[in-house]
């Protein structure tokens, strides 16, 4: 296993650490399960292409798919939170779950130019 495989894997435990450490939190607000769902895709984009092994033009387009999927990841964080939860008033209200599911165009665009500046990034270097 070389360092790139050792620091992902790491990585991996450091945010399920973090997860679960969330999860018993009472928190109401978007900023927690935004920035975790964004840090789940992240990492996930970032497992997808050293796996496949892509090309650095295919950066921007994993990152494309890494954004539109963090306002559903966030979405089911904050679903299984709420579930877990079981009070009588849910942490998150249903205005705020539709609010983060608007955010998946911005996300998606956010993670495109991310992926698009990985590519160009790796381009500078190579030369």
């Amino acid at each position: 296993m070389n360092a790139s495989q050792r620091w992902l894997r790491w990585s991996g435990f450091l945010l399920g650490g973090i997860i679960l450490f969330w999860l018993p939190v009472e928190d109401v607000t978007l900023t927690a399960a935004v920035m975790l769902s964004a840090a789940i895709c992240f990492w996930a984009a970032i497992a997808f292409v050293k796996k496949w092994k892509l090309r650095s033009h295919h950066y921007a387009w994993a990152g494309l798919i890494g954004g539109l999927i963090v306002s559903p990841v966030g979405f089911l964080l904050m679903v299984f939170k709420i579930g877990l939860h079981n009070h009588g008033t849910p942490d998150f209200s249903t205005m705020q779950l539709l609010q983060l599911l608007k955010l998946s165009p911005y996300w998606g665009m956010s993670g495109f130019l991310l992926g698009w500046g990985a590519h160009l990034y790796y381009l500078s270097r190579r030369v």
